[in-house]
């Protein structure tokens, strides 16, 4: 039965960047992400329990834009 040898002189020079690089990209990101938080935005609702975002959010899904519509929700 043959053994598995890890051989780090006959890694590709390709797998041995991107297992150094992407911890590092991955932690640069989650580092900014926890400094900026999160965008905490506020539903501009008139009615009570936001009743009006529901309608307008349901004429936007019966004209096939609802994307569009949540859009500026994102």
């Amino acid at each position: 039965m043959d053994t598995f040898q890890f051989d780090v002189i006959s890694l590709r020079f390709w797998h041995f960047a991107v297992t150094i690089t992407l911890p590092w990209w991955v932690f640069l990101y989650l580092r900014n992400r926890r400094r900026n938080g999160p965008i905490h935005r506020k539903l501009p609702y008139k009615w009570p329990l936001a009743l009006d975002i529901f309608k307008s959010q349901y004429y936007a899904l019966t004209r096939g834009s609802l994307l569009a519509y949540q859009a500026d929700y994102f």
